[in-house]
């Protein structure tokens, strides 16, 4: 009988932690994964500035040297556009600006890899996919 009452007072202590513990970690997942979006819909905004600024380009007429480069820039950009990872649970919010003068045909799908990630390793798939647009960016400066 002690042995019963041991057990259970064992249970009845650690049951409040464990039930701690699942409380707090969805609501620090959930802001990291809601920090994980910002990066990405960062870097959906600038792939829309690379998309106007490559659509410029090549209406100027560049020389062939340069068709060349911006060809192979679009290359990258396609390749960027097709590494998207969607972020589970999580939509666009694209009410904060203005939509007219840019192509807003993105991918919302993107691939489901995420899926058996951690928000931590989401958002930084997301900082990586942002670092890659800034790169193709600045090449076009």
């Amino acid at each position: 009988m002690m042995v019963s009452n041991i057990k259970w007072a064992c249970i009845v202590l650690i049951l409040p932690f464990m039930s701690c513990k699942n409380t707090v970690q969805p609501t620090d997942s959930t802001s990291i994964l809601k920090e994980a979006l910002t990066i990405q819909d960062d870097a959906i905004h600038i792939g829309i500035e690379v998309d106007s600024l490559l659509g410029a380009k090549f209406a100027q007429g560049a020389v062939v040297q340069n068709i060349d480069s911006l060809r192979a820039i679009l290359k990258e950009v396609d390749m960027w556009k097709y590494n998207m990872v969607k972020i589970p649970g999580m939509n666009h919010d694209h009410s904060g600006h203005d939509h007219t003068g840019h192509d807003h045909a993105h991918d919302h799908e993107g691939s489901d890899a995420a899926s058996h990630l951690t928000s931590e390793e989401i958002k930084k798939v997301q900082e990586e996919w942002k670092a890659a647009i800034q790169v193709i960016h600045n090449k076009l400066k």
